[in-house]
């Protein structure tokens, strides 16, 4: 059966339901415009952390980039500014994209992908931002604030909206981002292998720790 896309609602609406902000919340939700040259290049540089390349391909050919932040059928990528920042600058990003089936199935998700919108959310901040290090909270913030638009958006022209399941992975080791997890409402779940374990070269590759989104805990954190 042919997945649906992460996003079914014309794509020049899109980009204006991207900007969002919630009461007191630190971080600002954006869009990232290829045509604006800084924040772009802290998106682009931004990829070239190891622990981003473990989880997303890394492709830094500048054209493939302008057309990955574009496209909102297999994933939606927000970029996350400081509130407290008057110029916006770009200080990290937050991507969601449909989950796999062997992540699924390991995950122990019983319901049906025609009914559901089963996601897999990665993000990274741009590391020569002082910015961001001086300013906590703002990459759990933007999360929190990213899976309710999410929501918003699934909602906003579907008859009929699917409910969404929003997981995320972490390597065990990677403590600054399993603080992000739970503070912006997640609930770790177990281990799984992210790569299909079917494939030789992922049989011995180590089990990734696995987060659900727990709405209700986002709802009663958001400021």
């Amino acid at each position: 059966m042919k997945k649906r896309p992460i996003v079914e609602i014309p794509r020049k609406e899109i980009i204006n339901l991207m900007n969002f902000h919630i009461g007191k919340e630190p971080a600002v939700l954006k869009p990232i415009h290829p045509k604006n040259k800084t924040n772009f290049i802290r998106y682009k540089k931004s990829l070239e952390n190891p622990q981003v390349k473990e989880f997303i391909q890394s492709i830094t050919a500048t054209k493939v980039l302008k057309k990955w932040v574009n496209s909102y059928k297999d994933m939606l990528v927000f970029g996350l500014a400081a509130k407290s920042d008057k110029n916006k600058r770009l200080q990290g990003w937050i991507q969601f994209a449909l989950d796999e089936q062997h992540r699924i199935k390991q995950a122990n998700i019983k319901e049906n992908t025609k009914d559901y919108l089963i996601l897999e959310v990665c993000f990274a901040r741009y590391f020569g931002n002082k910015l961001l290090k001086q300013k906590k909270g703002i990459m759990s913030s933007g999360l929190r604030q990213a899976i309710l638009k999410m929501e918003e958006i699934e909602k906003l022209k579907n008859t009929k909206p699917r409910k969404i399941i929003i997981n995320a992975y972490v390597s065990q080791g990677n403590e600054g981002s399993v603080r992000v997890l739970e503070r912006a409402g997640f609930v770790k779940k177990g281990k799984v292998s992210y790569h299909n374990p079917k494939f030789k070269k992922y049989q011995d590759e180590e089990k990734l720790l696995y987060y659900k989104a727990n709405i209700k805990k986002i709802r009663e954190l958001i400021k």
